[in-house]
C-alpha cells in the first residue's frame, strides 16, 4: 500500500502546482500531499521521509527553501 501513495503522489505532484496549507491552518484531509500539511510540516516530513522527498521532489524543495 505504501507504494501506491507514492505513485499516487508523483502523479497527483506532477498534475497541479505545490500548494500548502496557511502557517495558522489545522489539518484539513487525512491525505500525504502538500496540501494537507503547512510549509514547515511538509519541510520536516521530506527531512524524516526519504520516500515523500523522492516522491514529492518540487514540493519538497519549495518547502525547504522557504523554512530557511
Amino acid at each position: 500500500m505504501p507504494s501506491l501513495i507514492v505513485v499516487m503522489g508523483l502523479v497527483m505532484g506532477q498534475a497541479e502546482p505545490v500548494r500548502f496549507l496557511p502557517d495558522d491552518a489545522e489539518v484539513s484531509c487525512q491525505a500525504i500531499l502538500p496540501q494537507c500539511f503547512r510549509r514547515s510540516d511538509w519541510a520536516n516530513l521530506c527531512a524524516t521521509q526519504p520516500e515523500i522527498k523522492v516522491s514529492f521532489a518540487k514540493a519538497c524543495r519549495e518547502a525547504v527553501k522557504s523554512c530557511r
